[in-house]
């Protein structure tokens, strides 16, 4: 990872005590999503992290804090012409074409939050299947119900089943598969897009949300309609 001293904080931070969303640095619209996965990521990540760990599609490398003391190296990869700043890649790439790293390198690819803005997916799989030693892992971690962002480039939402056509295809075991969010975090997550516009409403909508959350009937809500109604996806694939 290029100039890792230079690296801070950006879309996450840790309190010392947790990691939360970082209000200075993501927009008010998506705090109550980041809020919602960011436990998945954090989990996913401290399970499957190691060895040689690609960020692909890192942008300003969010996750970093939560996988640096789990992984022996750090390597990130981005477009050139990313909407971030580049200043911690390593080597550039066009995730539709080609990964500029050599075959069977990396025991750990993280890609969260990319997939959705790739228009040939497949292709991109079956890259990272390359670089991945025998019995490497990838974590990956995608949108559903989400509204469109970086435009142009946001071309698709995955169902379970093609996250898990891609891994087939692609010669990767799914070692896990789940949703996260459900009927209501959509309800919510829609409401913090349209209708929060102020920090203020925020500090007042995010307690209410987070309550009826872990009522029961939410709980009752998510166990029926979850896998009908997720926000997202997120996964860990094995290299057979």
């Amino acid at each position: 990872m290029q100039n890792i001293k230079d690296w801070k904080p950006t879309k996450i931070i840790n309190t010392g005590k947790r990691f939360k969303p970082n209000p200075a640095s993501i927009s008010i619209h998506s705090y109550y999503v980041c809020n919602t996965y960011l436990k998945f990521y954090i989990d996913y990540i401290k399970r499957y992290a190691s060895g040689k760990l690609l960020d692909c599609g890192c942008g300003t490398v969010p996750y970093f804090e939560i996988y640096r003391d789990l992984v022996e190296e750090i390597f990130c990869t981005d477009w050139e012409n990313s909407m971030h700043d580049n200043k911690f890649v390593d080597a550039y790439s066009d995730l539709n074409t080609r990964l500029n790293f050599e075959s069977k390198f990396f025991d750990t690819v993280l890609l969260t939050d990319v997939l959705e803005h790739i228009y040939n997916p497949s292709n991109l799989m079956n890259e990272i299947a390359r670089v991945l030693k025998p019995g490497g892992k990838v974590i990956i971690a995608v949108p559903f119900f989400y509204w469109i962002h970086e435009q142009p480039h946001d071309y698709y939402r995955y169902t379970e089943f093609t996250l898990r056509k891609l891994c087939e295809d692609s010669g990767l075991k799914i070692l896990e598969l789940e949703p996260y969010g459900g009927y209501l975090d959509v309800l919510f997550d829609t409401i913090n897009k349209v209708f929060i516009r102020k920090k203020f409403l925020l500090k007042v909508f995010m307690p209410l949300a987070l309550m009826i959350k872990k009522s029961f009937i939410n709980r009752k809500i998510n166990k029926k309609h979850q896998n009908k109604y997720p926000l997202g996806y997120i996964l860990c694939a094995e290299k057979l």
